[in-house]
């Protein structure tokens, strides 16, 4: 039903915007690529959860060197880093 809506929103050109999205949602760490897909595919916009630069947090993006964090989160920091850097449709 939720694909319906957002297709709705994107047919009437509004803009559609998603915050907060990292590997650990209501406590359940989850696979966020399938989703990313989807928004990226569906170009719209979206950030991550949680810049700061602690691997000991699930969400965070980054460890603390500053490189992509994937520890225990299914390499959330790189995914997220190469959703970034692709290439809009």
């Amino acid at each position: 039903m939720w694909l319906e809506i957002l297709e709705i929103l994107i047919s009437n050109n509004l803009p559609v915007f998603f915050g907060e999205v990292a590997s650990v949602n209501a406590g359940v760490l989850m696979n966020p690529e399938p989703f990313l897909n989807i928004i990226h595919n569906n170009q719209m916009s979206y950030a991550a959860w949680l810049w700061k630069f602690d691997e000991t947090d699930q969400d965070a993006l980054l460890r603390t060197e500053g490189l992509p964090n994937d520890v225990n989160n299914n390499n959330w920091g790189t995914l997220f880093r190469s959703f970034g850097f692709r290439p809009r449709l």
